[in-house]
């Protein structure tokens, strides 16, 4: 089995920080260019930054999971960027109460 993301376009949802941005990281690191997706896009373009800094590719968008046109939007968006979409990782964080 093929282990490497070599020239693969994955999308990282909730990848600006914490254990999405851990997540990005690998991705990069496996050669996959990386699509880092925030509510805020400042915070995902700093996050990309990073990864281009360590010799990877990528390239922050904005995207709110729960918001359906934001999903379809950004998808559109890394789609025509990266020429198409290849993995998609949907890492969010949700807080529940009892």
């Amino acid at each position: 089995m093929e282990n490497s993301f070599e020239n693969k376009s994955v999308i990282v949802t909730g990848s600006s920080k914490g254990i999405g941005k851990g997540i990005a990281k690998v991705f990069a690191e496996k050669g996959a260019k990386v699509a880092i997706i925030s509510r805020n896009l400042d915070e995902a373009e700093i996050c990309a930054a990073e990864i281009r800094a360590s010799g990877g590719y990528a390239q922050g968008f904005r995207g709110d999971v729960t918001d359906r046109s934001s999903m379809e939007m950004m998808a559109h968006s890394v789609s025509v960027a990266f020429s198409g979409i290849d993995v998609l990782c949907a890492n969010f964080y949700s807080q529940c109460s009892a």
